[in-house]
């Protein structure tokens, strides 16, 4: 079974403005596809950085109820993309199974958004480690022993050898500071 879902495409906290439950949705991406396979449904969940809470369309997984959750309850709103408003309608708490053959539960806060996304601040609220890497990106519980090992060498990098994040409203930001260019020659 082969299915694309919803117009609306990610999700992320902003800074509180006027409303205290409204926000935004900012990842773009593709549709998200899932398809039949093996023990179950097979669905890609995006890992997002940028995203305040982890998030899915009820529609993707019909066989989990949806209940009410703290945000729904509050009359929590998020907004997308195009400025679009959508009401938090609630959550799924689901069961999965790793590629790996691990089981897992996971919650998502329910809104008609395109495809599931993992809120890696939630993530890492759970103990979970995260990296994002070219070479093989993976999240891994923080107690690990070799986790352990690499944030103790991150911790020895010198201030000029990394860029620190800062956390923000539940989201990741890098703060930069705007700068003229240097005048050349010619120019």
């Amino acid at each position: 079974m082969r299915a694309t879902l919803g117009n609306w495409v990610g999700f992320g906290k902003t800074q509180e403005e006027d409303n205290d439950d409204l926000v935004d949705l900012m990842t773009v991406g593709d549709a998200m596809e899932v398809d039949a396979v093996g023990d179950g449904e097979k669905m890609d969940v995006t890992v997002d950085s940028g995203a305040g809470e982890s998030v899915a369309n009820p529609r993707s997984m019909p066989q989990y109820p949806m209940k009410p959750s703290p945000g729904s309850l509050r009359g929590q709103r998020y907004r997308g993309p195009g400025g679009e408003v959508i009401p938090n309608q609630g959550q799924q708490k689901i069961a999965v199974k790793l590629e790996s053959g691990v089981q897992r539960a996971m919650t998502f806060q329910s809104a008609p958004v395109r495809k599931p996304l993992l809120a890696v601040s939630g993530a890492c609220d759970r103990d979970q480690f995260v990296i994002f890497d070219n070479g093989g990106s993976f999240i891994c519980r923080k107690d690990n022993p070799e986790a352990i090992e690499i944030l103790k060498l991150v911790k020895k990098m010198k201030a000029s050898d990394k860029i620190t994040l800062t956390r923000k409203n539940g989201t990741y930001t890098m703060p930069v500071f705007l700068q003229p260019f240097p005048a050349r020659q010619g120019d």
